[in-house]
């Protein structure tokens, strides 16, 4: 195989996470040594985008706040995290910059995301839908956070979910449409999901899929829930269920031996439940 160009290996290399690189260092040969190289060099960076309120600038902060855009190397650095943040929120490292510019300089890098977020409702639907759009073009999530934000978000959300690959997904407040209660359904019920936050009045949940959620909980499945919304049901019957499950419950928390605790408060079929990382 070392018979091949070398600009070959580099191609190849370059599409792999770094945690595959670093299972490849034991190769021989020019393998091995554009492996090394490769993970030796390879940065992989988070990039929180707050834009002006005409949207036209916008500032950023990329890595550890110790990376500047002309700092970025295609052949080495990865950009694994989006997060577009409120007006809000605290000045950045660079300022004042067209963002369709800063969107060029960090494509190369985008296209290994994994995770995204879009904080808040801070943004119109109809500016929101580009994002949508080229996020949609990349590889498959592993996170996603984001409040509803009309049609394309939506349509990103549902391939996300529908893919097999989403590992954790943040739904906050938005009216949501009934659709997403099936396709939480399923979701839930896919081997890699272990994370689920939804916080939405426009969500209600049955039995079947809050029953899901709390079995893949008490069999260590899952690392955290968090639900902030409606359900079908009575609180008597979730208490017998967790009971059943073998939980000992005092006022408001729930504990299985080996399992985060559990809380939750119940009023008029509005639940507030969440259990801490593991």
């Amino acid at each position: 195989m070392d018979e091949l160009p070398f600009d070959f290996y580099d191609g190849v290399f370059g599409q792999l996470p770094k945690k595959d690189l670093q299972t490849s260092l034991d190769l021989s040969g020019v393998l091995g040594a554009v492996a090394a190289e490769h993970c030796e060099k390879r940065r992989e960076l988070s990039l929180w985008v707050r834009l002006s309120a005409d949207l036209n600038l916008c500032s950023f902060v990329l890595g550890d706040n110790d990376v500047s855009l002309s700092d970025l190397r295609p052949k080495y650095d990865r950009i694994v995290a989006f997060t577009l943040l409120d007006h809000s929120v605290w000045n950045m490292y660079e300022a004042n910059l067209s963002f369709e510019d800063t969107l060029k300089k960090v494509a190369f890098a985008l296209r290994f995301v994994a995770n995204c977020s879009f904080w808040s409702g801070a943004y119109s639907e109809l500016f929101c839908k580009p994002f949508f759009r080229l996020l949609r073009r990349f590889r498959v999530f592993k996170k996603v956070t984001t409040s509803d934000l009309g049609k394309q978000c939506r349509k990103f959300v549902k391939k996300q979910a529908a893919s097999g690959f989403l590992e954790e997904l943040w739904l906050n407040e938005g009216s949501w449409p009934n659709e997403f209660n099936a396709l939480l359904r399923s979701y839930i019920k896919t081997p890699k999901f272990y994370q689920l936050h939804c916080k939405s009045r426009s969500i209600t949940f049955d039995f079947e899929t809050v029953s899901t959620l709390l079995e893949r909980w008490a069999t260590g499945q899952l690392r955290r829930l968090s639900l902030d919304i409606y359900v079908s049901f009575g609180k008597e019957r979730l208490v017998k269920f967790l009971h059943k499950l073998g939980c000992t419950s005092k006022k408001q928390t729930f504990k299985l031996a080996g399992r985060s605790s559990l809380k939750m408060t119940f009023k008029d079929n509005y639940i507030n439940l969440d259990v801490d990382f593991v």
